[in-house]
């Protein structure tokens, strides 16, 4: 029985939609212990000193990535050759493997003094 509003939004989900939405929460996890975690505009949200650094969220043939447009900017040349992007988001495909590496970099990205 899901205990809280985050683990009801991924227990509506099967498959690879929730495999992905499981790992991405572990690694969120992993990489900021200290993150209030909630649902926020719909998606699983992450906020550390006051705001928002990281969200994601189920889609049809994909999950979202909402980092935001600095650290999209940041690491564009790392996120366009292999995802569809838009200004503040990336979008893994259902399926992939997600790409732990870069999404841990994004993490401490969006938590740098300088990007709050």
């Amino acid at each position: 029985m899901p205990t809280n509003e985050v683990d009801r939004y991924i227990a509506q989900y099967e498959g690879p939609q929730a495999d992905m939405l499981r790992a991405l929460r572990a690694l969120v996890k992993e990489a900021l212990p200290n993150a209030n975690e909630k649902i926020s505009w719909g998606m699983p949200s992450y906020a550390l000193y006051n705001g928002y650094v990281f969200h994601y969220a189920a889609h049809k043939n994909h999950v979202g990535i909402y980092p935001g447009p600095q650290a999209i900017t940041a690491f564009h040349d790392e996120i366009a050759p292999r995802y569809k992007m838009s200004k503040g988001a990336f979008q893994l495909p259902l399926g992939e493997e997600i790409p732990r590496e870069l999404i841990l970099r994004v993490l401490q990205y969006s938590t740098r003094d300088d990007q709050r």
